[in-house]
């Protein structure tokens, strides 16, 4: 009998352990935010059929630039990145686009050089973005308003380099960014 009730009380041991392990606790919330959208744009960069595409920026002289703040395109942009909206919901009217990447010394007014401080790469100068109407343009900041005609439209951009310090020195200078696409 003793063996019996050792085993018993054992029984009830491991079942009161699984009991307490099932036991639930209120300690937070999560809440889940989204929405249903009616579709995404097809992006066409540079008349690449791809969302991706190369944007040559060519060489460029240290002389180009006058000091900081200076850009070598003089204000106008050295390169057109044109993007093609096709696809969009026709119930949008207007898109947006958003440029983004690394950042030049922490801030979003231009877009770092790759590798920038390794050997090889130039320094003093970062990648200026703008609008058709030379606004400079931040990154992670959207653009205008792109209006949408039958959930289409061809936008243009430009990009140049800009002195971002008292030195220029020679080297690569390429970037990327990315680029997204809202309603």
């Amino acid at each position: 009998n003793f063996q019996m009730n050792k085993r018993i009380i054992a029984a009830l041991i491991a079942a009161s352990g699984l009991v307490a392990f099932n036991a639930s606790a209120n300690d937070g919330t999560v809440n889940f935010i989204g929405d249903i959208t009616d579709g995404a744009c097809t992006v066409d960069v540079q008349n690449t059929g791809s969302s991706t595409g190369q944007v040559t920026l060519g060489s460029v002289p240290k002389s180009a630039f006058s000091g900081v703040g200076s850009t070598a395109g003089n204000g106008s942009g050295l390169a057109a990145i044109t993007i093609s909206l096709s696809g969009c919901p026709t119930t949008k009217t207007d898109a947006y686009v958003t440029f983004d990447g690394d950042y030049y010394n922490g801030l979003n007014d231009y877009l770092k050089l790759t590798g920038y401080g390794n050997t090889g790469v130039a320094k003093g100068v970062a990648i200026k973005l703008m609008d058709s109407n030379n606004n400079h343009l931040k990154l992670g900041e959207k653009s205008a308003a792109i209006p949408l005609t039958a959930g289409a439209a061809d936008v243009a951009f430009k990009a140049t380099y800009a002195q971002v310090e008292s030195t220029v020195d020679a080297g690569t200078a390429n970037g990327v960014a990315t680029l997204l696409v809202t309603y």
